[in-house]
């Protein structure tokens, strides 16, 4: 969707043997829709024995619609 994005903006917040939290950000033109994306994520990873118990991320939806679909977030609004 993102063809060679890179992350920035790193900000680890958690790291410890066993979880690990932190934000990052792309600036890039979607391959979909051709637009410009600034997109803020976040992920939160838990791990027990070495293993990933828990792993969560979040992202801006209003973005990623502007990304992928033609007419942003009105394709994905309820139109009556």
């Amino acid at each position: 969707m993102y063809p060679g994005f890179k992350f920035v903006d790193v900000k680890i917040y958690i790291d410890t043997p066993d979880q690990a939290f932190g934000e990052y950000t792309i600036h890039q033109t979607s391959g979909i829709s051709g637009r410009l994306v600034h997109q803020r994520f976040f992920g939160h990873c838990t791990v027990t024995s070495g293993k990933i118990v828990l792993l969560r991320e979040a992202l801006n939806v209003p973005a990623a619609a502007n990304g992928m679909f033609p007419n942003g977030i009105a394709d994905v609004v309820n139109k009556k």
